[in-house]
């Protein structure tokens, strides 16, 4: 089963040299309380993830969640990305048979019950209910496709830029200097016992 997880690019970055784990990349919780605190990995089948007809009709029809969608700097309009600022896109291929692969409305009946389900049913979009996942694992670098130099080179700086703001030496200058004149769609092969993230 082909599903997908969307990340900003800083994350990319640190996904590519730790995989993808369960509940550590929302630094703010956001999300706890749909996963009713059990750390998990979203996923989903929409490629791209953006709004439907669907979406645009129900944001329109409950002005609140509208405006609690924008909140979180989305548009309510057709073709939007659910999230704006998760640009990266991570294609993954998972056996529909692992166990630790759940799609939404079934983890919610698991964990919290029919009423969870009507509850998040009646309040999420139409096709985020009906395309999202959960991994309650982690899902290791090497079941993911490798990132490119530009990547790479994006998610370093911002790494850079982070510890530049707080005052401290900047972090892994040496890998974004080995990578200034390498070809931008070379895909990148990490020596993850190099990098100390």
């Amino acid at each position: 089963m082909i599903l997908y997880h969307y990340t900003s690019p800083q994350n990319r970055l640190l996904i590519s040299w730790t995989g993808l784990k369960p509940g550590t990349l929302d630094e703010d919780h956001r999300d706890d309380h749909m996963t009713l605190g059990k750390p998990v990995v979203w996923l989903t089948r929409q490629n791209p993830a953006a709004l439907t007809q669907a979406d645009v009709d129900f944001f329109g029809a409950r002005p609140e969640l509208a405006k609690a969608f924008s909140d979180c700097g989305a548009e309510c309009k057709l073709g939007s990305p659910f999230w704006p600022d998760r640009t990266e896109q991570i294609e993954i291929e998972i056996a529909r048979h692992d166990k630790r692969l759940i799609s939404y409305p079934d983890f919610l009946r698991k964990f919290g019950g029919r009423e969870m389900v009507r509850f998040y049913g009646a309040n999420l979009s139409p096709s985020a209910f009906a395309n999202w996942w959960v991994y309650r694992g982690t899902i290791p670098p090497h079941k993911l496709p490798p990132i490119t130099v530009a990547q790479a080179r994006a998610g370093l700086q911002i790494q850079i830029d982070i510890t530049k703001a707080k005052g401290e030496p900047p972090v892994h200058q040496d890998l974004l200097d080995a990578m200034r004149d390498a070809d931008p769609d070379r895909l990148v092969d990490w020596h993850l016992d190099e990098v100390a993230a």
